[in-house]
Order: C-alpha cells, then structure tokens, then sequence
C-alpha cells in the first residue's frame, strides 16, 4: 500500500510539471522594426528646385562663354580676312543681344536693351536670366554668382539694369574710330570687368575695316574672355551638406 501511494505522489507530481510548461508562454525572438518609404524620403536631402534651376542656368552661361572664346580664336589667328571677320561678328552676336535677332533657344551673354526686372519672361540675355536665378536660390551659390556676375563678368549689374544701352555705348566709345590696338589698351583696362573688356575689343574688331587690328582686338577680348570662364569655372555646383544654413537673397547679401 506504501508503494502504491508513492507511485501517485509521482504521477501527480509529473502531471503539474507538464501542466506548468505547456502553459508557460514561449519566448519571441527581437526583430528589428521593418523600414517604410517614409523613413528613405526622410532620409534624402531635401530638394531646392531655385538651387537646380541656378546650376542649369550657369551650365548654359558656360557653354555660352566658351562659344565666344572659340570664335575670338578663330579672328585672332585666322589667315583669311573674310575668315577673321566672319568669326568676329559670330563672336559679338554671342556677347550681346540683338533685339532683331531674338533667340530664347541661343540667348546673348549682354542685354543690349534696359529690360524690365519684374518681367523675367521677357529676358533674352544670359546675364539678367542668370542674375535673376541667383537672387531666387539665395544661398552660398546663389551670393557667389552675383559676386561673379560682378566680376569678372559685367561689372556694375544696377547698371546693366537701368540702362543696359549705356552700359554698351560706354564700351564702344572707348574703341570707336581706333587704328592702333595699343593707343586704348589702357583705355579698355579702365572698363570695370573683363566682360565689358572683351565686348570692347569684338566691337573693334567688327567695325574696323583693317584686317591686322581685327586680329589683334579679337587676341585681346579673347584674353579677357579667359579670365572670365575662369571666375565662372570657379563657382562651386556641386550638392551642399545638410547642415549648410539657408541664407538669403544673393543680391541683397
């Protein structure tokens, strides 16, 4: 009877045991929290259409730029007289406008007509599209364009804004009715950029009727083209940190 007892003292024992397990909860492996699309778009730099509208703008303006040193090239070491010419004139159609000759597609370095501030659509020069690109992204390409705009680009841009006509008639002055390239040099130096200077130096060298003296003016505006593309080329387009502050209009600062 004793051993009796003591086998139902164990079988009950057993029973609890498997009782207490079978209702103990089994242990949940840690899994990372799944990702969403919301956390990849909060993760991305945020976009600044005014910033990516600015870099295009400067792309063509480049493009523009080495367009016209090409042709000042091509008139200053051209061995035909019509060849030299020719280039010349190609090279002033691209440093400034001409209102008969409108181009949205081919736009003018210069405007070479006072244009409206409050109708950028009505712009057809690279230097009011550009000026007006950069005062809307602001920032520190936005400041740094204007600053190249200035110089070595156009020189005083409230002037080419008021009164782009003077602005031009002040250049051409400077070279009207010149024979000797080195009699105005220092004349031209005194134009307050050097893309002031080099349009100097191509109306010269389309208006001149001797051959040797469009060569030497289109050498020179080739030079000054040069520093320009330079201080262009040194603007830097690529993608700011993310923790570069936003600053304000270009212009204003």
């Amino acid at each position: 009877m004793i051993e009796v007892g003591v086998a139902y003292r164990l079988m009950a024992i057993g029973v609890a045991v498997i009782l207490t397990t079978a209702c103990t909860e089994p242990d949940l492996a840690e899994t990372a929290p799944a990702t969403t699309d919301s956390d990849d778009v909060l993760s991305e730099p945020a976009l600044d259409p005014a910033r990516d509208a600015l870099v295009e703008t400067l792309a063509t303006l480049t493009e523009t730029l080495t367009a016209i040193q090409a042709e000042l090239e091509v008139a200053a070491t051209s061995e035909s007289t019509s060849g030299s010419r020719a280039a010349a004139n190609a090279a002033l159609g691209l440093l400034l406008d001409d209102p008969e000759m409108r181009s949205p597609d081919e736009p003018s370095l210069f405007p070479s007509r006072t244009t409206e501030r409050e109708e950028p659509a009505d712009l057809d020069d690279l230097l009011s599209a550009t000026l007006t690109a950069a005062r809307e992204a602001g920032g520190d390409l936005g400041r740094a364009t204007v600053e190249a705009l200035r110089e070595p680009v156009a020189g005083d841009l409230g002037a080419w804004e008021r009164d782009a006509e003077g602005v031009v008639a002040s250049a051409a002055a400077v070279v009207e009715g010149v024979r000797d390239v080195d009699a105005v040099a220092e004349e031209v130096l005194l134009l307050p950029a050097d893309g002031l200077r080099a349009l100097a130096w191509t109306l010269l060298a389309t208006e001149t009727a001797d051959a040797e003296v469009t060569r030497e003016a289109a050498a020179r505006a080739s030079a000054h083209m040069s520093v320009v593309l330079i201080g262009i080329g040194l603007l830097d387009t690529s993608e700011p940190d993310d923790d570069d502050d936003p600053a304000e209009d270009g212009d204003d600062a």
